[in-house]
This record gives C-alpha cells, sequence and structure tokens, in this order.
C-alpha cells in the first residue's frame, strides 16, 4: 500500500514538474516573441535614421556641387572643366531649388550668347534649359524662344564623321520639347523641327537615323496637321519633305522617299 502511495506522490510531482516546464516554455515563446518584435523596431528605427542621415549628407553633397557648377559658370566661363559642369547641370537640373531657376537660365543665355562654347557645351545648356522648364520650372515666365532658335539651328552642325556621339543629348532634347512639351510648342515650330529632323537623317549614321526616323514617326501620329509633310502635290516654301511608309508599329525606311517643292 505504502508502495502505491509513493508511487501516486511521485507521479503528481513529476505531473507538477510537467505542467511548471510546459508554462515555463509558454513564457520563453512569449518572451522570444517580444524579443522579435522589439528588435525589429529597433532596426527599423535604425535603418530610418541612416536614411535621415544618407538624405542630408546628399542634400550638403548637392548644395556644394551645385555653388560649385554656379560658381565656374559665373566667374570661369573659359574653363577647362566648363563642359563636365554643363554636363553635370544637364543631369541633375531636376534637383535645383526652383528658386534658381530663372537666374540660371539667364545664366545659360548668357553662355550661349557670349561664350566660346563648343558644340557639346551648346548642347547641354540647351538640355538644362527644356529639364527645368519642363519640371517644376513650367510655373516660372520663362520664354525659351531663343534657346529653339539655338536648338534649331545646332541639329544642322551634327554629321557621322565628328560629333555623332552627341546623339543621345540631341535624342533626350528632343523627347522633351516635341513630346513632353509639345503642347507649348507652336504648329509652324513643330513642322520646322520634324524638317530639320528629316534632313539630319541624312547626316548620322544609321543608328542614329532609326531614332530620329522614330522621332518624325511619333510625331505625326500625335499630331495629324503634320500629314501636309507627307503630300507630295502640295506646292509651299518648307524646302525638303520626308515621306515615310509607316506600317504597324514599325518604320520601314526602304519606302521612304524625299521631295524637293
Amino acid at each position: 500500500m505504502n508502495d502505491d502511495v509513493l508511487l501516486e506522490l511521485k507521479k503528481q510531482k513529476l505531473e507538477k514538474q510537467k505542467s511548471y516546464v510546459i508554462n515555463m516554455s509558454r513564457k520563453e515563446r512569449k518572451r522570444k516573441k517580444k524579443l522579435q518584435e522589439l528588435e525589429k523596431d529597433i532596426f527599423e528605427t535604425k535603418a530610418e535614421e541612416s536614411k535621415q542621415v544618407v538624405r542630408r549628407k546628399l542634400t550638403e553633397i548637392s548644395k556644394l556641387t551645385f555653388m560649385i557648377y554656379f560658381k565656374i559658370l559665373k566667374c570661369y566661363p573659359d574653363s577647362k572643366v566648363l563642359s563636365v559642369t554643363l554636363e553635370g547641370l544637364s543631369k541633375f537640373a531636376h534637383t535645383i531649388n526652383i528658386e534658381f531657376y530663372a537666374d540660371l537660365v539667364e545664366l545659360l543665355n548668357n553662355l550661349l550668347d557670349n561664350a566660346e562654347l563648343g558644340y557639346r557645351e551648346q548642347l547641354h545648356c540647351i538640355q538644362t534649359v527644356f529639364i527645368i522648364l519642363s519640371g517644376q520650372g513650367e510655373v516660372l515666365n520663362i520664354d525659351p524662344a531663343r534657346f529653339y532658335s539655338h536648338f534649331y539651328k545646332n541639329l544642322l552642325y551634327v554629321n557621322a564623321g565628328k560629333n555623332h556621339d552627341d546623339m543621345e543629348t540631341i535624342l533626350k532634347t528632343l523627347d522633351i520639347i516635341l513630346f513632353k512639351r509639345r503642347r507649348n510648342v507652336t504648329y509652324h515650330r513643330y513642322v520646322s523641327f520634324v524638317k530639320r529632323l528629316s534632313t539630319l537623317c541624312l547626316q548620322v549614321l544609321p543608328n542614329g537615323s532609326l531614332g530620329l526616323i522614330s522621332l518624325i514617326r511619333s510625331c505625326i501620329h500625335m499630331n495629324q496637321k503634320l500629314d501636309i509633310l507627307l503630300d507630295t502635290e502640295a506646292v509651299n516654301a518648307w524646302g525638303v519633305l520626308l515621306c515615310l511608309r509607316l506600317l504597324g508599329n514599325g518604320v520601314q525606311s526602304g519606302n521612304s522617299s524625299f521631295y524637293k517643292s
């Protein structure tokens, strides 16, 4: 009988220990879960702090960079680093504070009129202006007619043997002028640019010609009034007209024809 009692007591003791262990396991799981949540919160807080630090440093770097750019443009227009400065401005113009837009546009206009700029430098000046005017600068009362004239004139100076590497900058600038800012471009100016692009197609390498033909095709599709450029019977003073056979989504340049009025 004593053995049975002892066995029962031992069994009860083991049950208590089991219950204790189970309860401890639950507490440990809760504790572990809570600890993981805290670690996650700490990690997210540190990550947010890191983002703020990075953002603050990038802002400071941008301010210093643009301060250097403006210093070069104002005081050292003949510097050897002017080309790099203008290229940098064209890439990051969209990040400049809107308060500086008007002064920067005027500064770039003075460079185009008075400084002895190379062809690439002129392109970067024009590209920067249109990047500014296609973003927050739309609210500014700035007439870009002078920059249209500069760009239109410079397009004829591109050729396969000398400065074909500038085609990327030209195509990006054309994309801004003819598409992003198309509502600000008059009909006659639009026609003039399309005509000029058709001439430019004959002066550049095949890859540049394909890019230009694609732009012309998109222009004609977006503006039905440009169909007059395809009218071989029209008599006008527009000079060389480009006739494209447009099939579906592609351009079959083999069937392209040119006409002189």
